[in-house]
């Protein structure tokens, strides 16, 4: 870059005094290194004492002092503290020698008195460039109101450099007219970045308009002008669709909502608003709250209030949300399992004798159905399914299935069922006194002696008529699920054995 390039000029300085550039113009300073330059001795009294330290990717204190840009990126004020004698990291830095202290003080007026001038010129003040001075360039444009005509004039109509030869393209890339004239792509304030790279949505960023009216060009009403033409002083926010989201109408209290004063949202599908969670923790965050408005709890509690309050695994039933880095997670739907829709899509392995009940490998009973020991909700989201654990067996309300045949009392303690019809329990199967039947077999107990012929009644049983002499070949006798050679003939096959009856020829 030559001397004749104003870095940050670039952008826009825009003072509506000024006439055509080739018109005569006054010195700012009749003596010309009354005040030092970046150009002429800053640059190269920061490189030899600070770029040892300050420089390359990850420069120390995260300030870097080998481009003019970065130099000026901390206030006057920090940067001169750094210079004071007392400084305990860098004070001695500058007074070991003479010449350290010769150039302590040309940094010192360059920073206070100054305005931390990058070069000598006959038009701009010296802070045009600097973005904590009252003449920086950008707080000129938004004085002439974000006109910049007078700037164009100079520095062309494309800003690539004009009759000025020095381009606000060597810094705006894309121009003063686009967005990343005036800020960032996104911008760096406050919760900008986090939401456009998508670490509040779990991977999906947001996109401007769900917060902005995007303007198709800079000078669009309502984009930089308040309605009197005024420069406006903030950004507006007109929530877009996302915001809005509304799973169940009923737990919306109002429409998407923006407090210009606290700089809050209210309201927002984003932030937990839509689902009127009581242990949520946050659901009016504000723009400058940090990393913890986006915490695992804030938008709905960790477990939601709706759920039991020691679930905590969550990737159990929202495994594709869970894990707080997929795009499923706060996508306007609530993923659950598989998104089947089905028992298996949170339960498709459940633990214990599940599987031998539900598939009656033995085909000692048909298949039972969840039905058969549950209440199945008619929805996820239903009264009683997601606020208990463990899963409750035989609950009240529970609607009697083969468990309460013949008069049974059905229970279960967490561990082991006890007067189920299906283990030997029931008016009839419960007078049965023979000796290897099992009434309280555990739920670990899979293809265990809970699942064998004698285990929920005796062979033969020892109430009447039975005998203690009959074979196991004589129960097809009186017992149609039984053939002539004793074996069991399984429900699936045409058989009626454990379905709640007795049946008798």
């Amino acid at each position: 870059m030559t001397r004749r390039t104003l870095v940050g000029v670039a952008a826009l300085a825009a003072a509506s005094a000024l006439a055509a550039c080739g018109q005569a113009r006054p010195v700012e300073d009749s003596r010309p290194r009354a005040c030092p330059d970046w150009v002429d001795g800053i640059e190269a009294a920061l490189q030899q004492r600070c770029a040892t330290c300050h420089a390359g990717a990850t420069p120390a204190g995260g300030w870097d002092a080998t481009t003019y840009l970065n130099a000026v990126s901390i206030s006057p004020e920090r940067f001169l503290a750094v210079l004071d004698a007392s400084n305990e990291t860098h004070g001695k830095l500058f007074t070991s020698r003479a010449d350290d202290v010769a150039a302590r003080d040309e940094l010192r007026r360059w920073a206070a008195d100054c305005s931390r001038r990058r070069e000598l010129s006959r038009i701009h003040p010296n802070g045009i460039v600097d973005p904590f001075s009252a003449d920086f360039h950008g707080a000129e444009v938004r004085r002439q109101a974000f006109d910049l005509t007078s700037c164009a004039g100079c520095h062309g109509s494309d800003f690539s450099g004009g009759t000025a030869m020095v381009s606000c393209r060597d810094c705006h890339a894309d121009g003063p007219t686009a967005c990343t004239g005036c800020h960032g792509q996104p911008p760096k304030t406050g919760a900008h970045l986090a939401h456009a790279a998508g670490a509040l949505t779990g991977g999906r960023g947001l996109s401007c308009s769900e917060c902005h009216t995007v303007p198709m060009v800079y000078t669009d009403a309502g984009h930089l002008l308040d309605d009197k033409g005024a420069a406006k002083t903030r950004a507006t926010i007109t929530f877009g669709a996302f915001a809005a989201t509304t799973p169940k109408p009923a737990e919306r209290s109002g429409a998407p909502a923006y407090d210009a004063e606290t700089q809050s949202c209210a309201n927002i599908y984003c932030h937990g608003a839509a689902f009127s969670d009581a242990r949520a923790a946050n659901t009016r965050p504000t723009w400058s709250g940090g990393a913890a408005s986006s915490d695992c709890g804030s938008c709905h509690g960790n477990p939601p209030a709706n759920h039991d309050a020691a679930r905590v695994d969550c990737a159990v039933c929202h495994p594709r949300s869970s894990t707080g880095k997929s795009e499923r997670h706060v996508d306007g739907l609530v993923s659950i399992g598989d998104e089947t829709g089905t028992c298996t899509s949170c339960h498709p392995n459940p633990g214990g004798a599940h599987r031998s009940h539900t598939t009656a490998p033995r085909g000692l009973s048909r298949a039972l159905v969840c039905q058969d020991c549950h209440i199945v909700p008619a929805t996820v989201g239903a009264p009683g399914h997601l606020d208990a654990a463990p899963a409750e067996v035989f609950p009240t309300g529970w609607t009697p299935g083969l468990a309460a045949s013949d008069g049974a009392s059905p229970l279960y303690d967490g561990t082991r069922c006890t007067n189920v019809y299906c283990h030997g329990s029931g008016t009839k199967l419960g007078a049965d006194q023979a000796s290897g039947i099992l009434r309280t077999p555990a739920w670990s107990d899979v293809g265990g002696p809970a699942a064998v012929c004698g285990g929920c009644h005796g062979v033969p049983p020892t109430t009447a008529p039975h005998t203690a002499s009959m074979s196991l070949g004589a129960c097809s006798t009186c017992h149609p699920s039984i053939d002539a050679r004793g074996t069991l003939i399984s429900p699936a096959a045409g058989g009626t054995h454990l379905d709640g009856v007795v049946d008798v020829r």
